[in-house]
């Protein structure tokens, strides 16, 4: 076999060449004719976002499928439920005929549902303790039942159980108690015993007291005596400008009598240092003064003249 070998030589090409590629944008498509170019895009999940007037490739799946997510004409991708407005239109197959399969709901089973919830709904109670008219009705397993205490038992075992009053103890019970509420006789009313640490409770008392000694009433009068004195002590006090004592504190003091002598104006006064403008009574010449009872002032008591005695 003879081997043949063919040198190809180079050609260059001087001056620049155009090489057609794609189509001006909105040119017209003439088929046969019109250059297509072939494209390709990117299998990546984690692909950047692109931001106005920048170029990407196309994001394909695994298999070499475009990536497509449907959107609204604003951009707006389709995901979830949305509202009639906002999904895309679908229609049943030609072949898509009831009977629907089982279980599907429609419109009279869904009438049937709410009535069967209302009725469940008017039969169930508000939460909590309620009057028997007002709760559901249960019935008790047999378990439970053969650990319960028969009612013919507990009637049997009243009165020799220490925790259980008998109806005749309430009955005794409840007649030593006042028939009725509110302020009674005494006869008709609960027997009490105050503290011993009571404070004092507030009496008040309206109509005639009658006070008297004695336990029957009406029977001993009170005696009253008036404290009266046999003796008088008598004192002469010469007249001055200054304060001067005539009686001093007596606590036995059952009386006193003042009669000014002089020719000068007597100030009189119950307490100390008495004077012309600090005085309890005045005096004139030849004028008396007795001291007030029925509570006899029983303090020291000076005087004072109003100028020089004569």
């Amino acid at each position: 076999m003879a081997l043949f070998s063919q040198l190809v030589r180079p050609v260059y090409v001087t001056g620049g060449i155009s090489i057609a590629s794609g189509v001006a944008d909105k040119s017209a498509f003439i088929y046969g004719t019109s250059i297509e170019n072939p494209s390709g895009g990117v299998y990546q999940d984690t692909l950047p976002t692109l931001t106005a007037g920048q170029t990407g490739v196309f994001r394909v799946t695994e298999y070499r499928g475009l990536h497509v997510n449907l959107r609204t004409g604003g951009g707006v991708e389709l995901l979830g439920q949305m509202l009639s407005a906002s999904s895309i239109p679908v229609v049943l197959s030609s072949d898509q005929v009831l009977p629907l399969p089982t279980g599907a709901a429609t419109s009279a089973l869904q009438v049937t549902g709410n009535a069967s919830l209302s009725s469940i709904d008017g039969k169930t109670p508000a939460l909590g303790q309620a009057l028997a008219a007002a709760s559901v009705p249960v019935v008790l397993t047999a378990a439970q039942l053969s650990t319960l205490t028969p009612l013919s038992t507990v009637t049997a075992n009243i009165g020799t159980t220490g925790g259980i009053a008998l109806d005749t103890t309430l009955s005794t019970m409840s007649a030593k108690l006042p028939a009725a509420l509110g302020q009674l006789a005494m006869a008709a009313s609960l027997s009490v015993a105050i503290s011993s640490n009571q404070s004092a409770i507030p009496v008040t008392q309206s109509g005639t007291w009658t006070v008297q000694p004695g336990n029957t009433p009406n029977t001993v009068p009170w005696l009253v005596k008036e404290v009266v004195s046999a003796t008088a002590t008598l004192s002469n006090v010469s007249g001055s400008t200054s304060s001067v004592s005539l009686l001093g504190s007596n606590a036995n003091r059952l009386g006193a009598t003042f009669f000014n002598d002089s020719t000068a104006i007597l100030y009189l006064k119950f307490g100390t240092t008495a004077s012309s403008t600090s005085y309890t009574v005045q005096l004139p010449a030849n004028a008396y003064y007795e001291v007030p009872g029925p509570r006899i002032y029983t303090g020291a008591i000076p005087r004072i003249n109003g100028d020089t005695e004569i």
